[in-house]
């Protein structure tokens, strides 16, 4: 079976009960489309532990990209307070206190590894082709208007509205953006439009926000 989830933000717990909810095999695949860490409780630790699962593949979420921004300075030595002052917004506390206890050798192997993230991933499912994006297909860029003007941010940060035009061919799946955006709906659950489905349902945000998950072979959702 193939899933996809996104949008993790430190919630271990919740992401615990996903898994045991889907009963992941090592037969399986599951597809995490960024933001693992800040916010919630316990980012590091999930973190650490996808790299060491080899049927869980992730992409770069903006959350990712402010952490190597600037925790790993990965920024222009100009911007350095900018992007310092971007991801304080966006609840890097945790991540920081949870890098900080990490071994230099560790830190190491968690830079390599998100650093090496991909931006989009495209799969086929049930004879199915998908587009998995954090925020917004790559190949879109310089195609559809944006405030945006570097490829990585976005790819990371831009917004997919209910109006924008997909790839032909193809179903885009996405997080980033939480589903009340596009539905009302208390709790959130996950958004079908034309060619797109979203999947951020406000985990990261406490309140009714939830993580969801959906099975690519069945189609069936998971909430925690």
């Amino acid at each position: 079976m193939v899933y996809v989830m996104s949008d993790i933000h430190g919630n271990e717990e919740k992401f615990d009960n996903l898994l045991m909810q889907i009963d992941l095999k090592e037969s399986d695949t599951l597809y995490i489309l960024g933001d693992i860490v800040d916010r919630g409780p316990r980012p590091i630790e999930i973190l650490k532990r996808v790299m060491q699962m080899d049927n869980v593949k992730m992409l770069l979420g903006n959350h990712e990209h402010m952490m190597l921004q600037s925790y790993f300075l990965q920024c222009k030595p100009e911007e350095k307070t900018l992007c310092a002052e971007r991801w304080k917004r966006n609840g890097c506390e945790v991540t920081i206190a949870g890098l900080n206890k990490q071994t230099m050798a560790d830190k190491k192997r968690i830079y390599e590894y998100v650093k090496n993230l991909p931006l989009n991933l495209e799969i086929e499912v049930e004879s199915k082709r998908y587009l998995l994006v954090h925020g917004f297909p790559e190949e879109l860029f310089g195609v559809r208007e944006s405030r945006f003007t570097d490829k990585t941010f976005f790819t990371v940060w831009e917004r997919i509205t209910k109006d924008d035009v997909m790839p032909e061919g193809k179903t885009v799946i996405f997080g980033h953006t939480s589903t009340d955006n596009y539905q009302e709906c208390t709790p959130p659950k996950i958004w079908y439009g034309n060619n797109m489905i979203g999947i951020d349902c406000g985990g990261g945000y406490g309140g009714s926000g939830r993580i969801s998950c959906l099975c690519l072979n069945t189609m069936q959702e998971f909430y925690a």
